[in-house]
């Protein structure tokens, strides 16, 4: 398992994250629909909610509990201690304007990949990437790209924390098909990902270091399938990707 987790911890506290996890994923949900899926009595889900409204992590509109401003406040605080985030946001606009496509920036966080930056050509388009804050590794061009750089005991803690999942018929859900992926994804300096997270999309990604060469997080450039194909990714996009990789991590030196 990640970290050291074998000290105590919270049932009740699991359960309010977990509440909050709902409502994000499910953009609201009422105490009813939360019944249905969490295995707690409504009386003490009711008692969650009371709580996570009180402390300002949802807001209830009409009985449908949503997730409140309020914890956006606390993750920009964390985005802003880093100095590579800052750096990396105009690397992303830069990487979206020469590429034409839509581009992310994410960091690698107890073996999950949190969205920090994003960035989409000519901005009045509608975003392409699967847009949400929270990613596994295993089916995201950036995440496999991670994952080919990291020690193997570090890639065996985080797949049996998160396991494969899959989210799409061409998620990769086996072991050997994995390492046999990340093998090629570190020969080419870049992961690909077609259609493997969300259908109809396909990226390139690569892992991002710092000056002690640690890595920050990862770089990713992606579009729809109608629009790109592999050839295209291959040549132009992951040029062009690996370009701002690298004026990236030189200004992070």
């Amino acid at each position: 398992m990640l970290g050291d987790d074998r000290g105590r911890t919270l049932q009740t506290t699991q359960t309010s994250l977990r509440i909050i996890e709902l409502v994000s994923d499910r953009n609201g949900l009422t105490l009813a629909e939360l019944t249905d899926v969490v295995d707690q009595s409504k009386s003490t889900l009711h008692a969650h909610l009371r709580t996570l409204v009180k402390s300002r992590f949802l807001i209830e509109r009409d009985g449908t509990y949503e997730i409140a401003l309020h914890p956006f406040a606390v993750y920009e605080s964390a985005r802003h201690r880093r100095h590579a985030y800052h750096v990396a946001k105009n690397k992303v606009e830069r990487l979206a304007e020469i590429s034409g496509e839509e581009v992310n920036f994410t960091v690698i966080e107890q073996g999950r990949l949190i969205m920090v930056h994003t960035a989409i050509a000519n901005s009045s388009g509608e975003h392409t990437l699967k847009f949400r804050r929270e990613y596994y590794m295993h089916n995201t061009a950036a995440g496999k790209a991670i994952l080919a750089e990291l020690p193997q005991k570090r890639v065996d803690n985080i797949l049996d924390e998160w396991g494969l999942p899959r989210e799409t018929d061409a998620t990769i859900t086996t072991r050997t098909a994995l390492f046999e992926e990340l093998e090629s994804t570190e020969a080419r300096g870049y992961g690909v990902v077609d259609e493997e997270f969300t259908e109809g999309l396909i990226a390139a990604g690569t892992a991002i270091r710092d000056a002690e060469d640690d890595i920050v997080g990862g770089l990713t450039v992606g579009g729809p399938k109608y629009r790109l194909d592999e050839d295209r990714v291959h040549d132009e996009l992951a040029t062009d990707l690996l370009t701002v990789t690298s004026e990236l991590e030189s200004e992070l030196s």
